[in-house]
């Protein structure tokens, strides 16, 4: 119900996450962040503007994110530099790239028992059970070009093509209390934890054609505003949700978290399934405004 799932579909009434690329600007503006936080993390970033010409400007984010978390460690690296001229003017032009590479080890699980109907965990949440061969690894590379044109009226016409790659790979511990019939209050420091492989990998290729029109009109004493478009997206995609290749993991106990143990990687290449994807939508939508506060 209500405007969004009328935009979006009937899965957003729980909210929706508009995501926009930062654009360079006419005025000349830099700025650094450094964050210091729990689990020894360590996260700098920066956002650096210049001004190119008299409506050209460049913009150049960076980010650079080390943190251990007790084990499930996480280092991110990323850039986005955009460049954008016409500013302001009937033609606007945009050409922007984005990399981030993720390099991590996951905390993919904790057991877990019930009581009085309740999910109960059995270790503490920050503890760090997998192998340090463990890794989830992820990046996304993509290039957007995109062109504004500004009519007369009160309209204009966006048009945006982005093509990019998206990776992952995930080797990952799932832990289980390695005791038959275990009673949660016998839990100690040298009850024994299995671990087990989980191994996902896979790489996306999308290509997306987005053009919209918006603009505002009178007809009949009404005001309206108008956004039309189309969307055409593309994608090539390989997955192997079960790459495990016959691996085997040593096991642990609960009073050793993060023991630094590793397993060599044996499995050799990937062999993937693979599918394509492909959509087409148009969408008109006519907003009118019945009184100065009703629409």
């Amino acid at each position: 119900e209500g405007s969004a799932s009328m935009l979006f579909g009937k899965g957003t009434t729980g909210g929706i996450v508009n995501q926009v690329s930062k654009q360079p600007f006419l005025m000349r503006q830099h700025e650094v962040d450094y964050t210091y936080g729990s689990g020894n993390l360590h996260r700098l970033t920066g956002d650096f503007n210049f001004v190119t010409g008299q409506d050209a400007a460049l913009r150049i984010n960076a980010m650079v994110h080390d943190a251990q978390n007790w084990g499930a460690e996480q280092k991110k690296k990323g850039i986005a530099p955009t460049f954008r001229w016409g500013i302001g003017t009937r033609d606007e032009f945009s050409v922007g790239l984005y990399h981030l590479e993720i390099d991590g080890r996951p905390l993919y699980n904790h057991p877990w028992y019930s009581a009085t109907g309740k999910a109960r965990a059995y270790l503490p949440a920050k503890n760090y059970y997998g192998l340090a061969s463990d890794h989830l690894d992820t990046s996304a590379t993509y290039a957007t070009l995109s062109h504004t044109h500004r009519f007369d009226h009160e309209g204009q016409l966006r048009t945006t093509v982005r093509h990019g790659r998206y990776e992952r790979d995930l080797l990952a511990s799932v832990i289980r209390v390695d005791v038959p019939d275990f009673n949660p209050d016998n839990l100690t420091g040298a009850t024994p934890l299995s671990r087990s492989p989980k191994a996902r990998i896979g790489v996306s290729d999308l290509t997306q054609l987005s053009s919209d029109y918006s603009g505002r009109f009178d007809l009949a004493g009404k005001r309206h505003e108008i956004l039309a478009g189309l969307d055409v997206y593309q994608e090539d995609a390989k997955r192997n949700n079960n790459f495990t290749g016959g691996l085997a993991f040593p096991g642990t106990t609960v009073g050793t978290p993060d023991d630094g143990a590793s397993v060599a990687d044996t499995r050799g290449a990937p062999s993937f399934d693979t599918f394509e994807a492909r959509n087409i939508s148009l969408y008109v939508q006519d907003v009118m405004a019945i009184t100065s506060t009703v629409e």
